[in-house]
């Protein structure tokens, strides 16, 4: 609707003016959209005018483009969630009450709730918690036996001054034949059909399981050297 009205009336159309037209124009053409969680169709306006600024003003950030169905998926709900710990459920407006496995409580007014769904199928729901300020503690004075200095290599992670090694482990080789495999059997499957979305999500799984194995390799190695 944003670019059409530019290409026909030299018009740029402001979130403002988008959140009227999803009332007037889109909700009757998309009598679903009425299904939805009005504020969630608002936010996502909002992030399309951010994103409209963001190119603006800095060129390297691209024109927006349309999400892919099978790539990562989110919309937020910026008003009345709620979180229960005692019986692990989230209440998300329009959808009802959620169950919910919490890696860990918060206390705090919950103030915006983002649901993800990644390209592996799996869904996240990120809460985002206004609290007190906690003061920051006073800084400690740099000390040479409390520092340590930090080699990045190819061969292997890191190598600390004080003598630790951390290994660089090959998590992309080897998964890479199982790996190929499964795209080769996903580019065999006709498109639009059933088979071919059970084996892009094969695919995304072992994507997703190799960057949990090196976000697990750095947080570790970080976590030692810190400790």
């Amino acid at each position: 609707m944003r670019i059409k009205a530019y290409q026909r009336r030299k018009e740029s159309l402001s979130c403002f003016e988008c959140n009227k037209r999803i009332k007037s124009i889109l909700k009757k053409a998309y009598p679903w959209l009425g299904e939805v969680n009005s504020q969630a169709l608002q936010m996502a306006s909002r992030n399309l005018d951010t994103a409209y600024k963001n190119f603006f003003q800095r060129k390297e950030a691209g024109f927006p483009r349309f999400k892919k169905r099978s790539g990562r998926q989110s919309f937020q709900c910026p008003q009345n969630c709620k979180v229960d710990f005692q019986k692990q459920e989230l209440y998300v407006p329009k959808v009802g009450l959620v169950p919910c496995v919490f890696h860990r409580r918060f206390k705090g007014d919950v103030k915006t709730v983002t649901i993800v769904k990644e390209p592996s199928g799996k869904y996240f729901a990120k809460v985002l918690v206004e609290t007190t300020a906690v003061p920051y503690p006073v800084e400690k004075p740099i000390l040479r036996e409390t520092t340590v200095g930090i080699d990045l290599g190819i061969k292997t992670l890191a190598v600390c001054s004080n003598g630790m090694e951390f290994p660089n482990h090959k998590h992309l080789a080897e998964s890479e034949k199982k790996l190929a495999r499964l795209q080769r059997d996903l580019s065999r499957k006709a498109k639009g059909s059933r088979n071919r979305e059970k084996a892009r999500i094969q695919v995304a799984r072992i994507h997703e399981k190799i960057a949990n194995q090196r976000k697990d390799t750095i947080e570790k190695a970080t976590s030692m050297i810190v400790d």
